[in-house]
């Protein structure tokens, strides 16, 4: 175990996960260099998912780490790549330390050989907007400043497309370090004393750098009185800050270096604020900083409280730290931030009783839990330190018994209200027993009046109290909601569904608790759900091959053990079922090929006989008797396979040759073969066998006429196993160690790729029509590919990346992979939908692995644009198609649902479409202006007059009783009777053209979104009321949607950007950000607690309207989507992809 984690107390011994992380994060950002692998040595029970923790999240946040000499030159090479430019004026030096986002190097300025640190943003991290930002803050924030003791800042740029920040070289140690280094002598060796008091730190003599530093800092002095200069030195520094509006709001002991003349400086400004508001939470809702140094509104996440009194809180905290030698907070981070928010801090002295009671007083002073009850200035606390360390009186004073009850009384509001209640009934009862005996009734029923008015307003002050903290709980855990929720859905798309599933869950309420889940959350619950699983031990040793029996539920496995077993399989109505075995069929040894024929009649194996010969053997089904051996070989016969008409066998040996025989045993070719997993097939015609080609990279196509071979296509990739599809023999699915394609052996094209597998990929197999396979790896993960979004195109960087569904095994590896044909089983008298995929295992089993039907039902394989619902009951949709025109789904909840087509109309560019309420009638925009038509039988019923000439249809609306029916054109609103189609009204727009509009949820008004502003229309007066325009029009809304209370408006912009904006003050409330193109659909969810929106990028998002936070997104939903609100539900369509239904109703279990 390294040093750092002996140096634990026997106290702070980690008993859980949670505290075991914790503690490792506050010993490395102390300063050690902790190796995770010994450090977690005393707790086995938490050593793999505590490795897991540190490789998925160590270095990401600190940038001073060192890298392994093995990576210096990769790291000096690219470096110079992007300071080419500054040669001339800077020696690139040794690397001092590396992070997630760059690289800080020194070097020598050669105009007047200074050394310099030059700090580089890596490129990956260039492009990302908040991390330049926060980047080139940290350069304006230092060149604004010229204190001794704040770093300098020479020289910022960008060289190479990378920012860089030029800094003067301080050769030293920072605090923490220090606070560090006095801990493991504490804890591990003798002390060595400075200078004459018997108080002074002790320095470990072996640390050089800390020896040096500390005894140039220190002096004669004691080591209060220096860390009391030092910090005074520091606020000098933060108060020429504060002069000019910069607060640094990340002050902490590893931010400030000690040199080795012993002066201190302030270092990083990454996180100041520079004369303007700025967000303490990033894109999903973390809180910046580090939490057992952030102020009580830093950490709840209250921008408007933060000010220059924040950097006073932490130089407490950093004085505190020094002086006990252990942080003021301890814990997981959501303990820190939730003991920093309600207040509880334990003095310093009851860790270390020598202590200054001066020193103390400075302490509790600066880090009151009020801000108003701190410092006001840094000069003042500045004064109080210098007095300190010359031995003058202090103006700060240790808390009185008064103001400690206070504080203990706002910490626990329920006790406090006991207690008074104890004490006023025990006044009340001595008052009037005192009444009873004295005369001085009147006298003390006064005293009595005024000490209940007191005791009411004391009740009245715990209520408020509690209130507040009651409040500021509910906006942590609504911050963590949305930020785990966010989470999720990211690792949802990347295919870690496990840790999806675990963010998820640590919201669900218990019993009695308020429920914070939306539609977002249910519906993400529904579409993770993991794979049904089974598994029963199959073979002895390990299971080789399955393969299923044609139009059947039976299917034949092989293993080592030397046997072929023959089973049978049903799904019950209660779901899986282990498969019962009807036959077990001895053969001579070890199998490692299996094949079927096309009428389930025969079998063919391939195994290890007696005196190491391998030979291929062809048996009857039925019975299960050898009829033929087909040939023997030297080396393992590794695959077999029948032709499509069943009278051809191929089999391939490794690395030798492929033979083709007919069903009699008679030989016919003989082929080369060029692969260690010989896997072959027939092609649709049957004239041509296809086969692994290892030293070309790709797919061989022998012609059974000769023995000439062609490679289909370059995979790019060392292909290792692949498999025909049924239904399409010319696609196959082909694997690499890493990559799986799916793609058309006719056009040499991929259909569709995926990359970067998680695990070492072994097996593939295919559905009969291809629109699922799957990939089993050594690890024992199933990877799943369903409906796969296919691209033909002969680049690779060009093909669609699908994400499959993993599936863990929690086995050895998958050594062979069968899908049961959709059909073939059943229950409840209907077809079963979801894939079932049967798999092997090296460690003998069989898995049975069955998908959950996903919410998200596809309801048809064509492309829609435009959808529109019937508002009554929503049962009903309408969705324009290319070909077929206007079509109509009666049932959305059916999993059979199917479009009715009910009028050929050609679309207008617009593709307006609007629904009766009553859903009687469907008005559409075509290039013949608006039809309305009878929604069952596509029958025209009128044709609208155009009061704008030639000019299209861009919206259409139904009035809330569905009598009117307004129709937006560029420059004009048309108002028509529902029932014959007559124009009653039409308003030409005063300013900008039009292009959306919607019915207004309360007044009888439409909301019109025009190219330049948002406005409110009222039909029976013809004006118009702006709600929003925006100074600069350079960035035009686009659509744009309105609370349900009416007092929110909700805008989308051409460049993605949604913006909120309070009706009554027209004030922006906040911007939202996250699509990539032009926001095409939005609208808000119930209780206005959340928006969905979706762009021209076809992705579907949801929002938190209160924080004003991404909750999440859905790639490839469409960039039409409409709320079915009755069934708490969405439909979505797009240009690349097909109907879909999103459902968010609650499961019974998460």
């Amino acid at each position: 175990m390294s040093d750092a984690s002996e140096s634990l107390q026997p106290s702070d011994s980690p008993t859980t996960l949670d505290d075991l992380i914790a503690s490792y994060l506050e010993l490395a950002d102390g300063g050690h260099e902790v190796d995770p692998a010994g450090f977690v040595a005393p707790w086995p029970q938490h050593r793999t998912e505590f490795l897991q923790f540190v490789a998925r999240h160590a270095g990401l946040n600190r940038l001073a780490t060192q890298p392994s000499s093995d990576e210096i030159q990769p790291l000096r090479r690219q470096t110079a790549e992007q300071l080419q430019g500054l040669e001339s004026e800077f020696q690139l030096g040794g690397l001092l330390g590396k992070g997630g986002m760059g690289t800080v190097w020194s070097a020598i300025r050669r105009s007047d050989q200074l050394p310099v640190a030059i700090k580089v943003l890596n490129a990956n991290m260039s492009v990302v907007d908040d991390i330049r930002i926060r980047f080139l803050r940290e350069a304006r924030a230092i060149q604004s400043l010229d204190h001794p003791h704040i770093v300098p800042c020479l020289d910022v740029g960008h060289s190479g497309g990378s920012p860089y920040l030029v800094m003067k070289l301080i050769e030293g140690v920072t605090l923490a370090d220090v606070v560090a280094e006095q801990v493991r002598v504490d804890s591990n060796q003798p002390t060595v004393p400075l200078g004459d008091s018997a108080s002074v730190a002790p320095v470990h003599e072996a640390d050089g750098r800390v020896a040096e530093c500390v005894t140039q800092a220190q002096g004669n002095v004691t080591w209060f009185q220096t860390i009391g200069r030092l910090v005074a030195d520091i606020t000098a520094g933060l108060s020429a800050a504060h002069e000019i509006s910069i607060v640094h709001r990340d002050v902490k002991p590893s931010n400030l270096m000690l040199d080795r003349s012993g002066k201190i400086w302030l270092t990083d400004f990454g996180l100041a604020s520079i004369g303007e508001s700025r967000t303490l939470l990033t894109a999903t809702g973390d809180i910046l900083g580090t939490p057992a140094f952030m102020s009580p509104e830093q950490a709840a996440g209250n921008r408007g409280a933060v000010d220059h009194r924040t950097d006073i809180y932490s130089l407490g905290a950093t004085l505190y730290t020094l002086a006990a030698r252990r942080r003021p907070y301890s814990g997981t981070g959501h303990q820190i931030i939730r003991d920093v928010c309600e207040g509880h801090l334990t003095p310093p002295s009851a860790h270390r009783t020598d202590i200054p009671r001066d020193l103390e007083a400075i302490i509790l002073k600066a880090m009151a839990h009020q801000s108003s009850n701190r410092y006001s200035t840094c000069k003042s606390l500045e004064r109080d330190l210098r007095h300190f360390v010359d031995g003058l009186p202090v103006q700060a004073r240790m808390p009185g018994p008064l103001v400690r009850i206070t504080q203990w009384m706002a910490r626990n509001p329920a006790t406090s209200l006991v207690t008074m209640t104890i004490v006023m009934v025990s006044v009340m009862a001595i008052l009037i027993g005192q009444a009873v005996v004295s005369r001085r009734l009147s006298g003390l029923n006064a005293q009595l009046t005024s000490s209940n008015s007191e005791l009411d307003q004391a009740n009245v002050w715990l209520v408020e109290s509690n209130n507040r903290l009651n409040s500021s709980k509910r906006d942590i855990q609504h911050l963590l909601y949305v930020s785990d929720t966010a989470a999720a859905y990211q690792a949802f798309h990347d295919n870690e569904t496990d840790t999806a599933r675990r963010l998820l869950t640590r919201h669900i309420p218990d019993d009695g608790e308020s429920d914070p889940r939306g539609f977002e959350w249910h519906l993400l619950n529904r579409i993770s759900q993991p794979a049904e699983q089974l598994s029963i031990q199959g073979h002895d040793g390990s299971a080789t091959e399955i393969a299923m029996i044609p139009g059947t539920n039976q299917f034949l496995t092989g293993g080592t053990d030397g046997h072929v077993r023959h089973w049978s399989w049903q799904l019950s109505d209660d779901g899986l079922t282990s498969p019962t075995l009807i036959k077990e069929i001895p053969v001579a040894g070890p199998v490692h090929a299996l094949t079927v024929s096309p009428l389930g009649d025969r079998f063919v194996v391939g195994q290890i006989g007696p005196l190491e010969v391998n030979l291929a053997t062809l048996h009857e089904l039925s019975s299960g008797e050898k009829t033929r051996t087909l040939c023997l070989r030297t080396t393992t016969i590794e695959s077999a396979c029948f032709s499509n008409d069943g009278l051809r066998i191929a089999l391939g040996n490794r690395y030798g040759q492929i033979t083709v025989l007919s069903i009699d045993g008679k030989l016919l070719n003989t082929l080369p073969a060029d692969a260690r997993n010989v896997n072959i097939g027939f092609t649709s015609d049957d004239q041509h066998v296809t086969a692994i080609n290892n030293s070309a990279n790709g797919i061989n196509v022998f012609s059974l006429s000769g023995d000439e071979a062609r490679v289909n296509l370059s995979t790019k990739f060392l292909p290792v196993a692949y498999a025909h599809v049924s239904e399409r023999k010319d696609w196959m699915v082909v694997a690499g160690a890493s990559d799986v394609v799916l793609l058309d052996g006719v056009s040499d094209r991929y259909l569709t790729h995926s990359p970067d597998i998680r695990g070492r990929v072994r097996v593939v197999g295919v559905s009969d029509q291809g629109t699922s396979f799957a990939a089993g790896c050594d690890n024992g993960l199933l990877h799943v590919w369903t409906d796969p979004k296919i691209s033909p195109s002969a680049n690779l960087a060009r093909t669609s990346v699908t994400a499959p569904v993993t599936i863990d095994t929690g086995s050895a590896g998958i050594t062979s992979i069968a899908f049961v044909p959709m059909g073939s089983l059943s229950v409840n008298d209907g077809k079963i939908t979801a894939e079932t995929i049967l798999a092997t295992t090296a460690d003998g089993q069989i898995k049975i692995c069955r998908l959950r039907v996903a919410d998200a039902f596809i309801r048809h394989p064509n492309k829609f644009q435009n959808v529109a619902v019937v508002t009554s009951g929503s049962r009903a949709a309408f969705a324009w198609h290319r070909k077929e025109g206007l079509c109509r789904f009666d049932e959305l909840f059916s999993t059979d649902a199917a479009p009715t087509p009910i009028g050929v109309h050609q679309a207008a560019d617009s593709q307006a479409l609007a629904v009766a309420p009553d859903g009687s009638q469907v008005a559409l925009a075509t290039t013949d202006g608006v039809v309305v038509v009878d929604a069952v039988t596509g029958e025209v019923i009128s044709t609208l007059e155009n009061p704008a000439a030639r000019e299209e249809a861009k919206d259409i609306v139904y009035s809330r009783d569905g009598r009117r029916l307004f129709v937006l054109y560029r420059t004009t609103i048309a108002e028509y009777a529902a029932a014959d189609g007559v124009m009653k009204d039409a308003t030409a727009s005063p300013t900008a053209l039009m292009n959306r509009m919607i019915l207004h949820p309360i007044l009888d008004k439409l909301l019109i979104t025009t190219e330049n502003s948002v406005s409110r229309y009222d039909p029976k007066s013809g004006e118009f009321e702006s709600l929003y325009n925006p100074k600069y029009g350079t960035n035009r809304p686009s659509v744009s949607a309105l609370s349900a209370d009416g007092g929110m408006v909700a805008v989308g912009l051409e460049d993605g950007t949604i913006e909120l904006i309070d009706v009554e003050t027209q004030q922006k409330k906040s911007s939202l950000r996250g699509h990539r193109y032009r926001v095409h659909c939005l609208h808000f969810w119930t209780d206005n607690r959340a928006l969905v929106s979706s762009s021209a990028d076809e992705s579907l998002r949801f929002w938190d309207v209160k924080t004003g936070q991404s909750l999440g997104e859905l790639p490839n939903a469409g960039r039409w989507c409409v709320p079915i609100l009755d069934h708490n539900a969405i439909l979505s369509c797009g240009m690349s992809g097909p109907l879909k239904l999103w459902r968010g109703e609650p499961l019974e279990r998460p």
